[in-house]
C-alpha cells in the first residue's frame, strides 16, 4: 500500500503515524536524491508521464504531512524535480499554480476568482 495513504488516513483521524514510517519514507527519498543528482527528470531529458505521477504523488505529500517541508529542504534534488513539473506550462494549464509550499505564509490562502455567470 502506498507510503501516502497511510499518512492520510493516519493524520486525518488525529492518529499518530507508525515509529517507522518517516524512516521508509526517507529511504526512498534517499533513492531518489541519488538518481535525480545528475538528471532533470526520470526517464530521459524529457518530462514523462514518471515525473508528472512522481510530482503530483509529492504535492500531496508535502501538503498533508506534518514532515513535507522538512522533507523537501532535506531532499534538494527531489524538491527540484517537483518545481520543475509543477511549474511546466502544461502543468499550470491543467492544475493552477501549485506554488511553492516555503514560501506559501501559513494560514493564509490564495483568493480564488470564480468566474460570474
Amino acid at each position: 500500500e502506498p507510503l501516502l495513504c497511510h499518512a492520510k488516513n493516519f493524520s486525518s483521524r488525529g492518529v499518530a503515524l507508525p515509529t517507522d514510517f518517516l524512516s521508509a519514507v526517507e529511504a526512498v527519498l534517499e533513492s531518489l536524491e541519488t538518481w535525480l543528482e545528475v538528471r532533470t527528470f526520470l526517464v530521459g531529458e524529457r518530462q514523462t508521464i514518471a515525473d508528472i505521477s512522481l510530482a503530483f504523488y509529492l504535492q500531496a505529500f508535502y501538503r498533508l504531512t506534518p514532515f513535507g517541508e522538512a522533507l523537501s529542504k532535506k531532499f534538494k534534488n527531489v524538491w527540484r524535480l517537483y518545481n520543475t513539473v509543477m511549474q511546466q506550462p502544461k502543468t499550470l494549464r491543467f492544475g493552477g499554480p501549485w506554488g511553492n509550499i516555503r514560501h506559501t505564509p501559513k494560514g493564509k490562502r490564495r483568493k480564488e476568482t470564480r468566474a460570474k455567470g
